[in-house]
């Protein structure tokens, strides 16, 4: 966790202003719950209200009330220790299946010999990456 976040801690801290996305569909197995959370990071309190001013609606333009059940569930991952000591105590192999998967799906390339340079493939984080495969 705190890899992931050395960047988002390093522009703060540079005094960035930011607007952070994250979703917690995969991280915690909430798919479906449209749960994730939105960090805004402003230079002072007059840009606040005006970010504040326009996210409230959007918000309200696009779903109103979002559902509650995604949330609470984060909600009791994120704030009681034990389980989130435990969540973080498996995600760990998660991670590390993704990383070795990826180690895996570029040596299985280069073995075959399929040209192009794969080394985005390990040097990229996360489950998605661009192989740039095409159908041929």
């Amino acid at each position: 966790m705190d890899k992931d976040a050395y960047g988002l801690r390093y522009f703060y801290e540079q005094g960035f202003e930011m607007v952070i996305s994250q979703s917690f569909a995969k991280i915690m197995g909430l798919y479906g719950e449209r749960i994730g959370a939105l960090h805004i990071v402003c230079a002072d309190k007059a840009t606040k209200e005006i970010v504040i001013s326009n996210v409230r609606a959007i918000i309200r333009a696009n779903y109103s009330s979002p559902p509650k059940h995604g949330a609470m569930i984060a909600a009791t991952i994120l704030t009681k220790p034990e389980i989130r000591n435990q969540w973080l105590a498996e995600l760990g192999p998660v991670c590390q299946r993704i990383t070795d998967m990826r180690t895996a799906l570029r040596s299985a390339l280069e073995k075959k010999g399929v040209p192009g340079d794969w080394s985005h493939i390990t040097t990229q984080i996360g489950m998605f990456s661009f192989t740039g495969l095409t159908p041929d």
